[in-house]
């Protein structure tokens, strides 16, 4: 009886932990909170929008998240330039605003999490933009 109750326990244990992802795309079990995974220094390695293919037009070439929620988004149009702003995560840590130096905010929408990549979501007049970020 007690190997019975034990298998049933597992089987239970296992259930939850295998439905409650919390992104889309996500892992099920990480021992990392959400906001350590989210710092870190990303490059963009895919852009679409509504499904087609933006990277081509990508000028970022780092994003810098820091734990200090400061981000430095490194640009290279006609040289480099950075942009300093901040970072914040909503509290059920489904989405990331960040906050540019002219103090203009853009939410995404978690779509993964791990420490390697970042894919976030957003929409802007019908557009919507999906961003698929990697560690540098």
């Amino acid at each position: 009886m007690k190997k019975v109750f034990g298998i049933l326990m597992i089987v239970a244990a296992t259930m939850t932990i295998s439905s409650c992802a919390k992104y889309d795309e996500g892992s099920n079990f990480t021992l990392l909170t959400a906001k350590s995974r989210v710092i870190n220094v990303w490059t963009i390695s895919a852009w679409v929008a509504n499904g087609n293919d933006i990277l081509s037009f990508n000028t970022v070439e780092s994003i810098d998240v820091k734990k200090d929620n400061t981000v430095a988004i490194t640009t290279n149009i006609f040289g480099a330039s950075v942009d300093n702003g901040t970072w914040a995560m909503s509290d059920d840590k489904s989405s990331l605003t960040f906050t540019d130096s002219s103090g203009s905010a853009t939410t995404y929408t978690i779509v993964r999490l791990t420490k390697d990549e970042m894919k976030l979501s957003s929409t802007n007049n019908g557009v919507t933009y999906i961003m698929t970020l990697v560690t540098k």
